[in-house]
C-alpha cells in the first residue's frame, strides 16, 4: 500500500499538471462519481492536496476525494498519450490541453462539497501528517503527550493514522530504528529524551522518504554504484566501482570527491556453501484397508509366507504324531 510520502509525491505531480489549467475532458468510471463530474468540463482546477494517504482535488466548491487503498494508482501522461492497456480499472480521468491524469483501481472515491472535507470519517481522525513538509518536530512532540496513546505499544501505535498520519510498515521500522526504541515498549514508558528522539525520527525519516522516493541513501552516482556493488555481491556477481558500472559510466567519481565511507554501506552477505542433504524416500506399506480398495485380489496367507519346505523324513519305526 502506498504510504504518506508516495501520496504527497503524487499530489505534487498532479498539482503541477492540473492546477490553473482548464479541463477539456472529464471521465468518472467509478460508480460513486459516474455522471457527476460532467460539470467540471471547461473549469480550472483550483488546488490539489494530500492528507495522509488521501488525495483531494478542488474545483470550485466541489472536491474529488480518493484513497488508493492497496491497488490504487495515479498516472500523469501527455494529453496525446493513450491510456495504458493493463490489468487495472480506470476510475477517474482528468484531461487538459497538455496532460492526462488518471486514477486506476482505487476503491474509495467520492465527490463532496468543500465544507464536508474536514468532517469526512477518515480525514477527521487524522493526527499530524508527518509526510507534509510543513509539519514540524514541535507539533509531533506535543501530540506524543496525549493521554489516549500512552498505554499502547509502539509497534501497533505507529500504524494508527490518529497517532501519526502517513506512516506505514516501512516507515514504522525506519523510525523506530532511527530513534533506538524497542517496538514492544509502550509510549507511556518512554522518558522525555526517548520521546524527543521518536518525534525527530518520525519527521526526518518521512521527509527523507518524500525527497528520496523511499531510498535510505542519497541518490548520487557514487552511492548508486555502491548499492549496485552490494547487490551484485549478494548475487555472486561483483560490480567494480567506476569501471563498467551503469551508475557511474557516464559520470565517474574523482579520487577526492564523492567517495563512499566504509561504514556507510553494509558488508555484502557471504555466499553460503552448498549443503547437500540426502533424503531416503520410503514407500508406504500397504494395509488391509488399502488392499480392499485395490483392484488386485488380496494375497492369501500361504502366498505371503512363500513356499513351505518339506518336513524331514521320519526315522524307521517312528510313528508320526497327529
Amino acid at each position: 500500500m502506498p504510504e504518506g510520502p508516495e501520496i504527497h509525491r503524487a499530489a505534487a505531480q498532479l498539482r503541477k499538471a492540473l492546477v490553473g489549467r482548464t479541463l477539456l475532458s472529464v471521465g468518472g468510471e467509478h460508480t460513486a462519481v459516474a455522471g457527476r463530474l460532467d460539470g467540471w468540463v471547461g473549469r480550472e482546477v483550483d488546488a490539489v492536496e494530500a492528507r495522509s494517504k488521501a488525495m483531494l482535488i478542488h474545483v470550485g466548491e466541489q472536491v474529488l476525494y480518493s484513497h488508493n487503498q492497496l491497488y490504487g494508482r495515479w498516472t500523469v501522461n501527455r494529453a496525446t498519450t493513450a491510456p495504458r492497456n493493463w490489468k487495472r480499472s480506470l476510475r477517474v480521468e482528468l484531461v487538459n490541453d497538455q496532460h492526462a491524469c488518471r486514477l486506476w483501481s482505487a476503491s474509495d472515491v467520492m465527490l463532496m462539497d468543500a465544507w464536508e472535507v474536514n468532517g469526512h470519517p477518515y480525514i477527521a481522525q487524522l493526527g499530524p501528517d508527518v509526510a507534509d513538509l510543513r509539519t514540524t518536530v514541535a507539533e509531533v512532540r506535543v501530540h506524543l503527550e496525549e493521554a489516549r496513546f500512552q498505554r499502547r505499544g509502539l509497534a501497533g501505535l505507529l500504524l494508527d493514522q490518529r497517532f501519526l498520519a502517513g506512516v506505514g510498515n516501512y516507515l514504522r521500522s525506519e523510525i523506530l530504528f532511527q530513534a533506538g526504541v524497542d517496538p514492544s515498549r509502550r509510549l507511556g514508558h518512554l522518558n522525555a529524551a526517548e520521546k524527543d528522539a521518536l518525534a525527530e525520527a518520525a519527521v526526518a525519516i518521512t521527509h527523507r522518504a518524500y525527497h528520496q522516493r523511499g531510498s535510505r541513501w542519497t541518490r548520487t552516482p557514487t552511492t548508486q554504484c555502491a548499492v549496485l556493488a552490494w547487490r551484485g555481491a549478494a548475487r555472486g556477481t561483483l560490480c567494480s566501482t567506476g569501471t563498467g558500472c551503469p551508475a557511474t559510466a557516464a559520470n565517474p567519481p574523482s579520487s577526492t570527491e564523492g567517495s563512499v565511507d566504509e561504514g556507510s554501506m553494509p558488508a555484502p552477505p557471504a555466499k553460503p556453501e552448498p549443503n547437500v542433504l540426502k533424503v531416503r524416500v520410503l514407500r508406504p506399506r500397504r494395509t488391509r484397508a488399502a488392499n480392499r480398495g485395490s483392484s488386485r485380489p488380496p494375497r492369501s496367507a500361504a502366498s505371503r509366507r512363500g513356499p513351505r519346505e518339506a518336513p524331514p523324513p521320519l526315522p524307521q519305526g517312528a510313528r508320526a504324531r497327529r
